[in-house]
C-alpha cells in the first residue's frame, strides 16, 4: 500500500505532517446527538489535498465554516 506524507497547511493540522494511504482526506466533526435512536450525528467539515509539491491543503466545507462560526461566538 502506498502511503503519502507531506506537510499540512491550514486546517486542524497546520503545520503538522501527516501521512495517509489516498491523495486526500476527509475530516468530520461528531454532533451532539439529538435523537433517541442512537445514530451518528456527524458533518464533514473539510478535506486535505495533496498537492505535487508534497503538501496537504485544507480545503474547508460551508458545513465546516458555519460550524466554526456558531462556534466561535459561543465561545
Amino acid at each position: 500500500m502506498d502511503a503519502y506524507g507531506g506537510l499540512c497547511v491550514g486546517g486542524p493540522y497546520d503545520g503538522q505532517k501527516m501521512t495517509h494511504s489516498a491523495k486526500t482526506r476527509k475530516l468530520y466533526r461528531p454532533l451532539p446527538n439529538w435523537t433517541l435512536d442512537g445514530d451518528a450525528n456527524v458533518i464533514e467539515i473539510g478535506e486535505y489535498r495533496l498537492n505535487d509539491f508534497g503538501q496537504w491543503h485544507w480545503w474547508e466545507t460551508e458545513e465546516g465554516k458555519a460550524y466554526n462560526t456558531l462556534h466561535a461566538t459561543n465561545s
